[in-house]
C-alpha cells in the first residue's frame, strides 16, 4: 500500500479572484496559422461520452505526469466507461462557453479505486506539496486500508466528498489526450452535437458524428497545451509534445509531453 499520506480533509481552492483574470482568449476551431501538423496517433473510436467540466481546476480531469487521468467526480462517466472510449470535457456556458473544448482522451484502461491507490505505477498522481507545483493537483486521493477507504491531504476535495467519489468505482487511465484548459478552442459546428447541456453525461455513438470529431481532434497535436481554468498559475511547462525526463531534465523530441520542467529551464515557457 501506498500509505505516505494521511487521510485529512482539505479545502477547495480559493476563488478570490475572478475567474475571467485567469482566462487568455482562446484559439477557434479554425486553426489557421495555428494550425499543426495532422496527429496519425489517435485510432477510430467508437463511443464518445461527453460532460460538461463546471469545475476545471487541474485535479478532474488530471492531465498531468504524462497521462490524462478521472479519478475524482463524474462517477456515472467512470463506471460506465470502457477502453476505446472518447471522454469529452466541454465549458460551462458561464466560462469558457459551452461551444468551447476543455478536453477529450481516449481511454487506455479502467483500474479498479483501489487498485490505482494502492499501485506504485501511479505514485507520481498522489497529491504532494512539497517539490514540483504540478505535483499538488493529483488526484490520487483515495486508499483502502482494513476495508476501510481513505482519504489523502488534498487541496480539491474535502472528506465529504469521498463517497461520491468511490462510488465511481474506477479510474480512467488515459495515454492520448488533448488538454486545453483555459485556452479552450472552439468546437466546429459540424462536431457541436457533441456538447452535452446541463448535468449528467450523454453516450454518442453516431458513427458520422463521431468520425467528424475524430477527425478534427487528428488536425492537432495531442497533449497538455493549456493551464486549468481555474488556478495553475504557479505552472510552468513544455508547450510541445516533447518528452520530460524527470530523472535527468532531459527533453527528448517525438515523445509523448509530460510536464515538470523547472522553472529556471530555457526549453520552457509560459503559455495561455
Amino acid at each position: 500500500m501506498l500509505n505516505d499520506t494521511t487521510n485529512a480533509v482539505a479545502c477547495f481552492p480559493s476563488r478570490r479572484r475572478s475567474i475571467r483574470r485567469h482566462f487568455t482568449r482562446p484559439p477557434s476551431g479554425r486553426l489557421g496559422k495555428q494550425a499543426d501538423a495532422p496527429y496519425a496517433g489517435l485510432d477510430e473510436v467508437m463511443r464518445i461520452l461527453s460532460y460538461v467540466v463546471r469545475f476545471d481546476a487541474g485535479c478532474a480531469p488530471n492531465p498531468f505526469g504524462g497521462r490524462l487521468t478521472l479519478v475524482t467526480c463524474k462517477p456515472g462517466i467512470r463506471r460506465t466507461a470502457v477502453e476505446g472510449d472518447l471522454i469529452v470535457g466541454t465549458g460551462s456556458a458561464t466560462f469558457p462557453g459551452n461551444d468551447r473544448l476543455i478536453f477529450a482522451a481516449k481511454v487506455a484502461a479502467t483500474v479498479p479505486l483501489e487498485d490505482y491507490g494502492s499501485n506504485p505505477e501511479y505514485r507520481d498522481k498522489i497529491p504532494s506539496f512539497d517539490g514540483e507545483p504540478w505535483r499538488r493537483y493529483g488526484d490520487n486521493y483515495y486508499f483502502m486500508e482494513n476495508g476501510v477507504w481513505r482519504q489523502r491531504k488534498n487541496k480539491h476535495h474535502p472528506l465529504e466528498a469521498l463517497e461520491k467519489d468511490v462510488s465511481g468505482k474506477n479510474a480512467l487511465i488515459c495515454d492520448e489526450f488533448w488538454y486545453f484548459g483555459r485556452c479552450a478552442v472552439q468546437i466546429p459546428s459540424h462536431c457541436r452535437a457533441i456538447i452535452k447541456k446541463g448535468p449528467g453525461f450523454k453516450i454518442i455513438e453516431d458513427t458520422e458524428l463521431v468520425h467528424s470529431l475524430n477527425s478534427w481532434l487528428k488536425q492537432m497535436k495531442p497533449g497538455l497545451r493549456g493551464k486549468p481554468c481555474l488556478g495553475g498559475d504557479d505552472l510552468v511547462f513544455c508547450a510541445t509534445t516533447d518528452h520530460v525526463d524527470f530523472s535527468s531534465r532531459a527533453v527528448t523530441a517525438g515523445s509523448s509531453q509530460r510536464i515538470g520542467l523547472p522553472r529556471r529551464s530555457t526549453k520552457c515557457r509560459r503559455i495561455c
